[in-house]
């Protein structure tokens, strides 16, 4: 499998469900895209681009920050994401924003030096060429502009559920970046420091609560679009084992009434276009 098949399969997991992506998991993630857009902290009448922006978790705090004056631009990959993204933009009434179908890797004809601000809430770190992404954000930035990204780090939950996640979609193709590799001690730095000087990484909390195992496995079944690609195409009795060890994953953070309750780790990585 080449790079351009696993933007294939990225953009058919992310185009899926929006949906239930967004009833299940977007609204985890809000307060760290609230936190990252106030670290990129882009001016009034500024302008922002967001890579791999979703349904607009940062686009939307972006477009707000920046006001009526100011422009954002977000670019996903999945087609329904961008159609969900331009439905909240209309219902919430921003005319600062637009959105379009694109590749990090590739803007195309997103003009040079033609942004302030760059950003990514857990969105490029999907890219399979974290240098040439990299390289793309740096393009579209003007001088001393910031690009500004959140990144799982691989420990706990989020190592766990990833090895979940690996043990039915096998391992990444030789050459192909991963996901949480953005996690792994040094690399976010090395990776942006290729393009961005003062690259600093903030660790962050992303705290999750369920009611129940069975929420917790909706989630996991729903609400992350990767495991929902692999595991539908599974027969129906690995898609039990699967089932049953990924609740007994969550049994184990389960209080007395049932609920289930963790803290996964993250971080903001931001640098400064040199």
């Amino acid at each position: 499998m080449g790079f351009e098949q696993v933007k294939a399969r990225h953009r058919l997991a992310w185009g899926l469900d929006v949906d239930s992506y967004v009833r299940h998991t977007a609204g985890e993630l809000v307060p760290v895209a609230e936190r990252l857009v106030e670290i990129a902290d882009p001016a009034w009448d500024g302008s922002v681009i967001d890579l791999g922006c979703g349904p607009g978790t940062a686009t939307f705090p972006a477009a707000r920050r920046v006001g009526p004056g100011g422009r954002v631009l977000g670019v996903d990959l999945a087609a329904p994401m961008i159609a969900f993204a331009e439905r909240s933009a209309a219902a919430q009434g921003l005319t600062n924003v637009q959105f379009v179908v694109g590749d990090a890797e590739e803007l195309g004809d997103v003009p040079d030096a033609s942004f302030s601000r760059a950003i990514s809430n857990f969105g490029v770190i999907f890219a399979p060429r974290p240098e040439r992404m990299v390289a793309e954000a740096a393009r579209v930035l003007a001088p001393g502009g910031t690009f500004t990204l959140s990144v799982w780090i691989h420990v706990g939950m989020v190592a766990e559920t990833y090895a979940l996640l690996s043990s039915i979609t096998g391992p990444a193709p030789e050459g192909v970046a991963t996901s949480e590799s953005w996690g792994e001690p040094g690399t976010a730095e090395q990776r942006l420091g290729e393009a961005f000087d003062d690259v600093r990484f903030l660790p962050v909390d992303v705290p999750c609560s369920y009611s129940s195992v069975d929420e917790a496995w909706n989630r996991m079944r729903d609400g992350r679009p990767p495991f929902a690609l692999a595991f539908g195409r599974l027969p129906m009795d690995q898609k039990l084992e699967v089932e049953e060890r990924a609740r007994a994953l969550y049994r184990q953070h389960a209080d007395a009434n049932g609920r289930v309750s963790f803290v996964r780790q993250a971080a903001i990585v931001q640098g400064v276009k040199r």
